[in-house]
């Protein structure tokens, strides 16, 4: 079970190196010209959520980080809309909970443990 999830971790790491090499190819221009879909923003929120409820710190930092090379794919132009997007899928659950709570604690973990 260890080395599914090892294999898992390395795949994606190896997505995002990849995603990130398309950019430095571009110059640092990221190619996309498209805003990340409703579905892949909800597929984010969902293992937020499940990586924050089960205290999984490197799956938070996985899921944040793949937000961030979302967010350097598209065109600078289009990165505005993008903070919109987030906004409207309520990655952070901030408009369910009326608060910032999750993302105050997100920030309160002690990745030590």
């Amino acid at each position: 079970m260890k080395n599914e999830s090892l294999v898992e971790i390395l795949e994606n790491y190896k997505i995002q190196l990849g995603k990130y090499h398309k950019i430095v190819i571009n110059d640092g221009k990221p190619e996309g010209k498209e805003l990340t879909t409703e579905a892949v923003m909800q597929d984010h929120k969902n293992k937020l959520m499940n990586n924050f409820k089960s205290q999984n710190v490197d799956g938070l930092v996985e899921v944040l980080l793949s937000l961030r090379v979302n967010a350097l794919q598209i065109a600078p132009e289009l990165r505005k809309n993008l903070v919109y997007e987030l906004i409207r899928n309520d990655i952070f659950d901030i408009v369910n909970e009326n608060s910032f709570e999750l993302i105050l604690k997100i920030l309160d973990m002690n990745v030590d443990s």
